[in-house]
C-alpha cells in the first residue's frame, strides 16, 4: 500500500507555486498533484540523532508542493533484525522506483555500516535517473573516510558523486564535503526542530538543580568527563543532580557511579523520547553535551529550544548554534576543568543561565525552526524539478 505524507487541507489548498513543480491550482482550475518524494533512513521508532530528525520532518511537514513517503532502511536490533529490515526496504523502495511513482529521492546517511547500506539506494537512483538528494549526519565521518584504504575512499567518493545534491548540516562541515563533493552541488540544511510555545522553567527539579545530558553514553558524548566533573561541582553545589539520559554504555557508567559518595547525586535515566523527553526537559536547570564530534546535535537544539543554557564543545556543526558567552557556554572536548567551571557559574548565576537560555532558545526560533528548514528543503526539490 503506498502511504504518501501530505499536509493538512488548508495548507494544501493555500499555497500555489509559480515554478511548475508546487501544488495549487492548475490551469484547469484543478488542484496539482504534489510531487511525491520518498525518503530513506532510518526508521523515526529507533534510537539516535537521524531517527529524531526524520521524526521532526515526517511528522510535522508542511510544504504543500511535495508528498513524502517514507521508507525505513534500517531499525534497531539484532543483525538478522537489521538485514531483514535493508532487505525489505529495497524491495518496497524497487517496486516504487519500477512503477515510477517517485519524483524526488531523499536519502540519510551517517558514517560505517549506514553509509555503505544507503549507497546502494544512491546508485539505483543514479542508474534509474531518479532525482537524489543525499543529507549526511554523521560526526564521525572525517574518521571513518580517514580509516578506509584508497579502494574504500574512492567508492565513498564514488557515490556520493552521484547524488545531484549533498545537505550538509553546517559550512564547518561543508569545508569538509567539499574536498570529496563538488561545491557548488552542497547545500546547508541545519537539523530541524519543534520550538514549544514555552521555555523551561527553571527550579522545577525540588531537589535542586539539575544538570541534564542527553545522548548516547560513552567517551564520544564526553560521558565520562561529566562523572570526573561531577565530585567537585557536588562539594560546591550538595543539592545539584545529574541526570543522564541515553543508550549506549549504560551498565559501565553505572558502575563506575557505583559506591562514589555523590552517587546519590546521578540518575540514570535510559533513553528518553516523547513526553518523557519533554518532561525532563523542562524540569532542567542546565544541559551539557560536552562531545568529542558531531554533525548538529539535534538533542543540543531540542534543549535550546527549551531556553536551557548549555555547555558543550565547539566541534562538528555546534559553533554554528553556541557562540560563547552569547548563547551557551564552549569548553574543549576532554577538558574537565573547563567543564566543571563551566558548569559551576551556570549554577551560581542563574540570572545570567536564564539569559544565556533565551537567548539560545530565540536563536534556534529564527534559525532551526522545522517549518523553515523544511521550506528550504522543499526549495532544493523544487529546483532539480525544475530542470527535468
Amino acid at each position: 500500500m503506498t502511504f504518501w505524507m501530505r499536509n493538512n487541507a488548508r495548507s494544501l489548498a493555500e499555497g500555489a507555486s509559480d515554478d511548475g513543480v508546487g501544488s495549487g491550482q492548475g490551469t484547469d482550475g484543478a488542484m496539482a498533484r504534489p510531487r511525491r518524494v520518498v525518503v530513506l533512513g532510518p526508521s523515526t521508532q529507533g534510537l539516535g540523532g537521524v531517527a529524531a530528525v526524520l521524526k521532526v520532518v515526517l511528522g510535522h511537514w508542511r510544504a504543500p508542493a511535495f508528498a513524502l513517503r517514507h521508507i525505513p532502511t534500517h531499525v534497531d536490533g539484532s543483525r538478522a533484525r537489521k538485514l531483514m529490515a535493508a532487505l525489505r526496504a529495497l524491495g518496497r523502495f524497487a517496486a516504487v522506483a519500477a512503477t515510477r511513482r517517485v519524483d524526488v529521492v531523499h536519502v540519510h546517511f551517517s558514517a560505517n555500516a549506514s553509509f555503505y547500506r544507503q549507497s546502494v539506494f544512491i546508485l539505483l537512483c543514479a542508474l534509474l535517473g531518479i532525482p537524489r538528494v543525499g543529507q549526511a549526519h554523521a560526526g564521525a565521518f572525517p574518521a571513518f573516510y580517514a580509516a578506509c584504504g584508497p579502494l574504500r575512499r574512492a567508492y565513498i567518493r564514488f557515490v556520493l558523486n552521484r547524488l545531484d545534491r549533498l545537505f550538509v548540516l553546517s559550512e564547518e562541515w561543508g569545508d569538509f564535503y567539499g574536498g570529496l563533493y563538488p561545491r557548488e552541488r552542497l547545500v546547508v540544511v541545519p537539523n530541524p526542530v519543534v520550538v514549544p510555545p514555552s521555555p523551561a522553567e527553571h527550579g522545577r527539579g525540588g531537589d535542586g538543580p539539575i544538570v541534564l545530558a542527553l545522548g548516547r553514553l560513552g567517551p564520544g558524548k564526553g560521558t565520562y568527563d561529566i562523572l570526573e566533573a561531577i565530585p567537585a561541582v557536588v562539594a560546591r553545589f550538595p543539592t545539584a543532580q545529574f541526570w543522564l539520559g541515553g543508550d549506549g554504555e549504560v551498565d559501565k557508567v553505572r558502575a563506575r557511579v557505583a559506591g562514589q559518595p555523590w552517587a546519590d547525586r546521578v540518575r540514570l535515566l535510559g533513553w528518553v523520547d516523547g513526553a518523557e523527553k519533554e518532561a525532563v526537559l523542562r524540569q532542567a536547570d542546565v544541559f551539557l553535551l560536552p562531545s568529542y564530534a558531531e554533525g548538529l546535535p539535534m538533542a543540543l537544539l531540542e534543549a535550546m529550544a527549551y531556553g536551557l543554557p548549555v555547555v558543550t564543545t565547539p566541534v562538528g556543526g555546534i559553533p554554528q548554534a553556541i557562540a560563547h558567552g552569547e548563547t551557551g557556554l564552549l569548553v574543549d572536548p576532554g577538558d574537565v576543568p573547563a567543564l566543571r567551571s563551566a558548569i559551576e557559574s551556570l549554577l551560581a548565576e542563574p540570572g545570567r543561565a536564564r539569559t544565556l537560555g533565551m537567548a539560545a532558545r530565540r536563536l534556534v526560533r529564527e534559525r532551526y525552526d522545522a517549518g523553515l528548514v523544511q521550506d528550504r528543503i522543499a526549495a532544493v526539490y523544487a529546483e532539480l524539478l525544475r530542470g527535468r
